[in-house]
């Protein structure tokens, strides 16, 4: 009977470790809505106000540091989904996913969605000088800046998927 008490209780302490190893875990790589963050990217000061309904509300002393703080709001929510849809898109959900994703991979290769998005970019690279371009490129900025150094939200980690930039 002692053994099955030691037993049970040692059951009882693992799992209650692993219940305090999960939710430490899932606290950490949570969104950051309170605080202040240190960006490299921004290059002046941006406040950003969460409402009720976890809405951000930014104000920045310029447009391309707005679209920055954006890209990186926009990444601490939204990053693994973000990295879904550029596979998606690409063509390359299976290297993601795995074999799953291979009809999904062969219909946007298909319809030649990856060539159609590199042709874009290519355009972009032209104008680079326009309001356009550059606002683009800070949001971008902002999305590499959380990408690099933010918290990896729990998907990635659970599918095994490297930081992709």
């Amino acid at each position: 009977m002692k053994r099955l008490k030691k037993i049970l209780l040692l059951i009882f302490l693992l799992l209650a470790l692993l219940t305090l190893s999960i939710t430490a875990y899932l606290f950490i790589t949570r969104p950051k809505y309170e605080g202040e963050v240190a960006l490299s990217c921004i290059k002046t000061p941006v406040n950003v106000a969460f409402d009720e309904y976890g809405i951000p509300h930014i104000q920045a002393e310029n447009k391309l540091d707005l679209m920055r703080a954006f890209g990186y709001i926009h990444a601490q929510d939204r990053l693994f989904q973000m990295e879904l849809m550029r596979n998606v898109g690409g063509g390359t959900l299976s290297e993601l996913i795995g074999h799953d994703g291979l009809k999904a991979d062969i219909l946007f290769r298909t319809i030649g969605l990856p060539q159609f998005a590199r042709k874009k970019a290519a355009e972009l690279e032209w104008q680079k000088d326009s309001a356009y371009v550059q606002e683009l490129k800070a949001y971008l900025d902002g999305v590499n800046e959380f990408a690099q150094n933010g918290p990896l939200p729990p998907e990635f980690t659970l599918l095994g998927i490297d930081r992709h930039v």
